[in-house]
This record gives structure tokens, sequence and C-alpha cells, in this order.
């Protein structure tokens, strides 16, 4: 299942080995079923990264009521759509990709020509932050600054701070396969980088549907 520009419009400029890039435009879930690698119950699990956490985070976790967590309101922000199974839909837009997550109706920008981009210090921080990617060989590495979400799990209540900085890299083995690598830079927050990594699988005829979340609880 792709959702992408015409094979003519992106084959002008995908030559070589960056023939595999059009691989990524598709749907992607959890393989198998299970959680990806780096959730509950995988392989190197590590939901709370409390090995992690700054005496300030602690503290702040402790504090955490999960009548608090915003999901409950619907609401979410980066990077918590990345780590859950739902289905993922690569989308290649010119000079942006998009990444739409179907958990909250989630769109993520990234913008690939970074050519007059507003300077830094002129972007507005959000929820999801401002991405800027770039293709190494065939995998998509994307960065992410300027994020306005106080947490980095919405449910354990890991928080994060606005220096957070977040490095994403995106994959395709074996063909079906998708490869999500994640790190997290939070001086505030983690005494060192967090990193995650996860697989998704390709699921053909899948495609991202409403969320159409009700906020009744």
């Amino acid at each position: 299942f792709f959702t992408q520009k015409p094979a003519y419009e992106i084959g002008v400029r995908l030559v070589g080995s960056e023939m595999c890039i059009r691989d990524r435009f598709k749907v992607w879930a959890g393989v198998g079923g299970h959680r990806p690698f780096g959730m509950p119950g995988s392989p190197n699990a590590d939901y709370s990264h409390e090995r992690l956490l700054t005496e300030h985070a602690r503290e702040m976790v402790a504090q955490y009521n999960h009548v608090d967590n915003p999901e409950l309101d619907c609401r979410t922000g980066m990077p918590s759509p990345m780590f859950d199974p739902v289905p993922m839909q690569i989308i290649d837009d010119g000079d942006r990709i998009l990444i739409r997550v179907e958990e909250y109706d989630v769109e993520l920008v990234v913008h690939m020509d970074t050519d007059g981009i507003e300077a830094p210090e002129s972007i507005a921080a959000s929820p999801l932050g401002f991405s800027v990617g770039h293709w190494e060989g065939d995998s998509l590495v994307v960065s992410t600054t300027h994020v306005d979400w106080p947490l980095f799990n919405n449910g354990t209540g890991t928080p994060q701070s606005d220096q957070v900085i977040y490095g994403e890299s995106f994959e395709v083995i074996e063909g079906d396969v998708l490869r999500y690598t994640f790190s997290a830079t939070d001086p505030l927050m983690f005494i060192e980088p967090v990193v995650v990594e996860m697989l998704r699988g390709w699921t053909p005829g899948v495609a991202i549907e409403p969320f159409d979340c009700v906020a009744d609880w």
C-alpha cells in the first residue's frame, strides 16, 4: 500500500541505491502484531527509563498523578505517538515528508529542503516540535527541536524539558521491515541519551483510519 508521488515524478531523483527510498512510503505497524522493540514486553524494554533520569526528573515522576495523563483528554505530543504499534504511514510530499500515526490523528512534518527556513529563534515551539530531515544512503534521518510538551512518556509521567532534542532514523530492512531508531537528549531530565530501537512490519491493504478519540472518562 503506497501513498506517494507518481513514479514518473519521483523516479527522476531516485537513482542507484536511492531507489530503495521509495520502500518507506507505506503503512507500517508492530511486527507480527507485537509491540515494537523498546516497549513493554519487548526484549530491550525500559519503559520508564528510570535508570537514566536526573534527580529532578525522578522527583517529577514521583509527583505524577496518572489521572493527569493528557491522553485521557485526547491530547498527545512527541515522542509518545512514535512508540505504539498502531499503523504509521510515511508519505512523500515533495520537499516534505509526512509521518502519519493513526493514534490521535498525529501528522508529523519533516522538512527536507531547509533553504528558506526561518532562523531557529523565530520557530514557534509546539507539541510535535519542528523536524528537518535528510537521506543518509537509504536511511531517512530526522532531527527534531522546539518541542513544547512536558512528558516524554504520557503513561509513566517521565518528563522532558524544552531543551530536548530527538534524533530518528527510518531504515527498511529485509524489504518489509522498517527499523526505527530513536534517541533523545535532554540535559535537564536524562543523565545520558535515551535510545530506543523498534521494528515495524509492512501492512499491505491497511489504511490510516480516523482515530475519533472521545474524552469520556
